[in-house]
């Protein structure tokens, strides 16, 4: 049974929809339950403007930053602006150093060597930098945790100017002006500014508008790199840059868009976070960054070309060293087993240090456990680490602070030096520390902006989103879920099959959905009834035309778990474990009997429900359902009419001579749910109850037992009024039994015998619900009674147990749990079963009704 790949997190809130805006209700519920209630607020997250950016001077030290830097234009002086050789720190540079070029600054860059200087101002640059007659640096995407460095240049005759949006260290640096809307004692509006954000800033306050919004498309690929929130002034930065990128003057950008096979036209925040942002910090992970800043600057269209080439060579070499270390470290892996780590260490000989960081977030995301990836190079070895809620990496390492050369980072990435020979034992210590913690297996959360009625999915709604672009960190692509949507078809299609195309009916309204790399799902999916879905609402164009599209994102076959349905399954499967499918079925032919003079199939039937109800006005009716699902359908439908009360009477057998209670003048339901159709003594009961009709609501589970169970009586009519599709609700009824996980059922037996050993007995009693809830918080696991019993019919067909259940409590009886040991896989019942699987898709896939 899939239960999805998320742990759904849909949050109902109550709205107030403002009537006087002409949006769709649903993106108003959108922007109201992400804090954009006001008419003010909605008109500027959806139109944003220029003139609603702050103004810079509000931010601590503009000021200084804009006297400095004018009187080193004024006086001549070198200035060099200091990089960081990530996205960020690379487009923040270059519009820093086109907007003083502009004012005629004398003007240089630098940017640091990944692997010979790290992150940040240090002793080497500013070393060269003094003998090369720099008077002034300035600092973009770092800085602000500088305090030797600073005081270094200083006292080279260095005036430093800080631009930085990181966290601050305590006392600030002693820099001439530090600029970082995160300084404690800022009253900033906005703290959540990009490094490029600050270097833009300072260019508001330095240039006029016509020259500033030419910078607007680098600074937001900056913003959007960098991971901050869209909101606020990073929303109204990408949002109008986009516009600017469209039509961009960048020659360097023009020839990345080229080299990436992406034209300036179609481009968003999406495209910009895989096609762009990656060759552009493919610089400084392989090579020099500085390359990246040039291309950015640079006025000539062929050394444009050039640079975007190298660019797009790094990048390929950076994806194969990426997959190779990846591989190594899968391997490395699957050896060490992902059972004995609570945190998945890997190392390996000089992997390339540029690219460990996002291996360690490809193995956390893949395993859901936190991950360090080490670069084994001689006497010192490199880590990098990614980490999942609930485990802060960060106070891991610190207290084991003493095994690092240096270490740093927060709760969920960081890195360290270490001496080789510590390897083992930083291991050891890091996977006690995480075991002392105690934490669980993550199991990541999708949240769900909101859950949609069928009715509320139209392609207006999907062209209507498009208002809330751009989409990124702070301001996801919308998710939505729908729940119970009927399944019509199931495929595969694309290079491979590897995707899948499923489409739905919800209420007469047909939707299309498209699951990419979903393809392996399929066979679990084919015969699945209906559907909650989880995905984003978008358009897909072909051969011209616009279809509306469910992007799926995760999937889920419902439980539909109510009180009516926990009762109906309990008696259901009880029913279904004590049956012989085969015996039952091959007792039950009568030849003397013609089915075709009684059996009426109703074909093409819209509503079964009322199909029932209207003939149950003309008499007695018995109303056969093969699983309990169908059944729980029909109850919930017919007992909310106020005409059916007290009509219905619901059997999970017929051996006990059931006799109908006394309905008065009315006609009576009785609702038969029993995976078998026993037609000897369902004709004892039809004569000793004065039954005017049977209905065969949904079908058997296979071609055979349908030939059989059709076979009644010639005087009363039978009205078959399934259809194919039905078979996918017992196609559920199986995939609900089955558990093909070998440690489930070994640990059901381990909790068995837990259990009798605490009492020092042969025999136990518990009431079923109790013994299910216990196994499961042991386990963590959902699972439900036909789990449940499933592996306790396991336990009894190897002579481990014998069990009943009577009036909803269970009675275990030891014949031998200590001593034992249990086939689970293989058994005879495991076998029934995947042969009843196969006879029922052989039954779908065959589907004829005489």
């Amino acid at each position: 049974m899939i239960d999805g790949n998320y742990l759904w997190d849909i949050k109902e809130e109550s709205f107030v929809i403002n009537g006087e805006l002409k949006l769709h209700p649903v993106i108003l519920k959108i922007l109201s339950k992400r804090g954009i209630k006001t008419q003010e607020d909605i008109r500027k997250f959806l139109e944003p403007k220029f003139e609603d950016l702050y103004n810079p001077l509000l931010l601590l030290d503009m000021d200084k930053a804009i006297e400095r830097i004018n009187k080193a234009i004024l006086k001549g002086e070198s200035i060099t602006i200091f990089g960081d050789y990530d996205v960020d720190g690379i487009t923040g540079t270059a519009i820093l150093y086109k907007g003083l070029k502009k004012k005629g600054a004398f003007v240089d860059y630098y940017i640091p060597a990944r692997h010979d200087e790290g992150y940040g101002l240090n002793v080497i640059a500013i070393e060269k930098l003094a003998k090369k007659g720099t008077k002034l640096i300035i600092t973009v995407d770092n800085g602000i945790a500088c305090f030797d460095e600073v005081k270094m240049a200083l006292n080279l005759g260095i005036d430093v100017i800080i631009f930085d949006h990181h966290e601050t260290q305590g006392i600030l640096p002693p820099a001439h002006a530090v600029v970082d809307p995160k300084r404690p004692d800022s009253n900033y509006p906005f703290k959540e500014l990009s490094g490029a954000g600050v270097a833009f800033k300072f260019l508001q306050a330095f240039l006029n508008e016509e020259d500033l919004v030419k910078y607007l498309d680098v600074v937001a690929i900056g913003t959007i790199a960098d991971l901050v929130p869209l909101q606020d002034e990073n929303r109204i930065i990408v949002k109008l840059g986009l516009e600017v990128l469209k039509k961009t003057e960048n020659i360097g950008l023009k020839a990345l868009l080229d080299i990436a096979g992406c034209t300036s036209e179609k481009i968003d925040a999406e495209k910009i976070s895989y096609l762009i942002a990656p060759r552009l910090n493919a610089a400084g992970r392989m090579a020099d960054a500085a390359i990246a800043v040039e291309l950015l600057i640079t006025e000539d269209k062929e050394r444009a070309e050039v640079l975007a080439k190298e660019l797009n060579n790094h990048n390929k070499a950076r994806q194969a060293i990426e997959s190779k270390i990846f591989k190594e470290a899968e391997d490395n892996i699957t050896k060490i087993g992902i059972d004995k780590q609570n945190v998945i260490v890997v190392d390996g000989c000089d992997w390339h240090e540029g690219v460990i960081g996002i291996v360690a977030s490809k193995i956390t995301q893949n395993y859901c456990k936190p991950a360090v990836v080490i670069s084994k190079e001689g006497e010192f070895s490199k880590g990098s680490c990614r980490s999942i809620p609930g485990f802060n990496i960060f106070q891991a390492l610190s207290k084991i602070s003493y095994l690092f050369e240096k270490y740093g980072g927060h709760e969920q990435a960081a890195g360290f030096t270490i001496k080789s020979d510590n390897l083992d034992l930083f291991k050891r210590k890091i996977n006690e520390i995480a075991g002392e913690m105690n934490i669980k297996e993550y199991i990541p959360v999708l949240s769900i902006d909101l859950d949609l009625k069928g009715s509320e999915i139209d392609i207006n709604l999907a062209k209507e989103l498009s208002l809330l672009e751009p989409f990124g960190f702070g301001n996801p692509k919308p998710v939505f879920s729908c729940r119970n949507l009927l399944v019509e078809s199931v495929k595969t299609v694309g290079n491979g099959e590897k995707h899948l195309k499923i489409e739905f009916v919800k209420r007469g309204n047909r939707y299309t959905g498209i699951g990419y790399n979903y393809g392996s799902y399929k066979e679990k999916l084919i015969m699945a009834p209906f559907l909650d879905v989880a995905f984003y609402l978008e358009i897909n164009v072909w051969g011209g035309r616009e279809e509306l599209q469910l992007k799926i994102k995760d999937l889920k076959i419902p439980y539909l778990k109510d009180s009516i349905l926990k009762k109906i399954e309990a008696g259901y499967y009880r029913e279904f474990f004590s049956l012989d499918f085969k015996n039952i079925i091959d007792e039950q032919m009568d030849s003397t009997l013609n089915i075709k003079n009684n059996v009426n199939i109703v074909s093409a039937i819209k509503n079964k429900r009322k199909f029932v109800e209207e003939i149950s006005r003309n008499g007695n009716v018995l109303v056969h359902f093969h699983t309990p699902y169908q059944a729980w359908r029909f109850i919930n439908y017919f007992t909310k009419k106020e005409r059916n009360k007290g009509k219905i009477k619901i059997l999970f057998n017929l051996n006990n001579g059931s006799q109908s209670p006394v309905f008065g003048d009315s006609n009576f339901v009785v609702l038969y749910i029993n995976p078998i159709f026993d037609n000897k003594i369902v004709r004892h009961y039809i004569k000793s109850n004065s039954i005017n009709f049977v209905v065969f609501y949904d079908p058997p589970f296979s071609i055979s037992q349908y030939e059989r169970e059709v076979v009644i009586a010639n005087d009363i009519p039978v009205f078959i009024i399934f259809n194919k599709e039905d078979l996918r609700y017992n196609y559920m009824v199986l995939e609900n039994i089955l558990i093909n996980d070998k440690s489930i059922i070994t640990a059901f037996l381990y909790y068995c015998r837990e259990n009798f050993a605490k009492i020092n007995s042969n025999y136990y009693e518990e009431p079923l619900k109790d013994f299910l809830i216990n196994f499961n918080n042991r386990l963590e696991e959902k699972l439900e009674i036909p789990q449940m019993l499933y592996m306790l019919n396991i336990l009894k067909e190897s002579h481990i147990i014998d069990f009943s259940i009577e009036e909803n409590n269970i009675f275990l009886k030891n014949l031998g749990l200590q001593n034992k040991k249990c086939q689970v896989i293989g058994t005879g019942m495991q076998k029934k079963l995947f042969n009843l699987k196969k006879d029922l898709i052989d039954f779908y896939n065959n589907f004829t009704i005489f």
